[in-house]
């Protein structure tokens, strides 16, 4: 990396920030552009580490609008967070610099519905053609997948866990159906399991009349205690410090 970035560790979060970058051009980041600020600096951090900490799941760039879905290779975090980010990133030309928006997510549905609330056209949220072999398990999964990605504002976050194990990653998204009828259930758990050995995605979306019945239902399934089921706070768009050292180029 360019000798002129100033990269060092934030005091209160203790992870890498920089203020100017100079090798994100691929990214839609013209060299030398400045964060406007320093959410936007931890957000850019996720496309500088692209290869080696994080993986690149597809972009769509559009002007000076770029769109991201990324993950983490490896989990960084307390176990359960959300490993699957939504990243907006928006050019200013004439200031030259650049913000970025975005939020965790633990299911790739969701973190679609994300970058399309954005702007992102939805043909263009899905896995780049590097993961053409990763497929939906099924016709009920892709459904489910279509619907929540497309859902706007439908569903309400109200908790979310990641569980792995040797063979597949689990994950869970409660949420709150604000276009439920009377009568309906307005709760749902959308589970989402990731067979590493056949690159499929089951989803399944499981009803419940109330938060205290899907909680019931998740401690009988989770080994370990799990979160409230309440929207957990934003944490910071960079995984923990790592040595400033440029990653090999990623891969498209």
């Amino acid at each position: 990396m360019d000798a002129a970035v100033k990269i060092y560790a934030d005091p209160q979060t203790r992870l890498l920030r920089a203020d100017v970058y100079t090798d994100l051009a691929a990214y839609g980041v013209p060299p030398g552009s400045r964060a406007a600020d320093a959410g936007s600096a931890l957000g850019a951090q996720h496309l500088w580490l692209s290869g080696s900490e994080i993986q690149l799941l597809t972009e769509h760039h559009d002007g000076d609008h770029h769109y991201f879905l990324l993950t983490e290779r490896e989990p960084f975090g307390r176990p359960g967070n959300d490993e699957i980010l939504a990243l907006h990133v928006i050019i200013n030309t004439a200031a030259n610099t650049f913000t970025t928006h975005g939020d965790w997510n633990s299911t790739l549905a969701f973190a679609q519905r994300r970058l399309i609330a954005e702007g992102c056209p939805g043909e263009r949220t899905t896995l780049g053609s590097e993961y053409s072999h990763i497929h939906h398990a099924d016709a009920t999964s892709q459904e489910i997948n279509r619907r929540v990605r497309d859902s706007g504002d439908r569903y309400r976050v109200r908790g979310t866990f990641t569980h792995h194990d040797h063979l597949h990653t689990e994950t869970w998204t409660v949420t709150e159906d604000t276009h439920a009828r009377p009568g309906d259930n307005p709760v749902h758990v959308f589970l989402e399991t990731f067979h590493i050995t056949e690159a499929t995605y089951q989803i399944r979306d499981l009803p419940f009349p109330h938060l205290d019945a899907a909680d019931a239902w998740l401690s009988n399934r989770l080994d370990d205690p799990h979160p409230p089921l309440i929207p957990a706070p934003a944490r910071p768009n960079t995984p923990p410090a790592v040595a400033p050292t440029p990653p090999s180029r990623r891969h498209r």
